[in-house]
């Protein structure tokens, strides 16, 4: 590889009122969750980010109970962090 790649890895959604987001806005905000998978040319990787955590599939009160007051999560299995990996040929390990 001779120049420096960047991979946007989508590793699920938060949906969550879109006045929590921009003032005064109405109705429904989708937030995507992005990891970024960084190819240098010297042959190192970088992951920038892991998104969600696994147990999040299960629903945000999972593992945030406050946070799911105010936030839904769409995030399927197949979208997690190691998964996308896995579908750009990248071992996760």
């Amino acid at each position: 590889m001779t120049s420096l790649r960047i991979i946007p890895l989508e590793c699920g959604w938060l949906k969550t009122a879109a006045a929590s987001v921009v003032s005064d806005a109405e109705g429904v905000a989708e937030l995507p969750i992005p990891s970024w998978l960084v190819l240098h040319p010297s042959g190192q990787t970088l992951l920038f980010d892991t998104g969600l955590r696994r147990d999040v599939q299960q629903g945000v009160a999972a593992r945030y109970p406050k946070m799911a007051r105010s936030f839904e999560a769409r995030f399927d299995a197949g979208e997690e962090v190691s998964a996308r990996l896995h579908e750009v040929d990248i071992d996760p390990d």
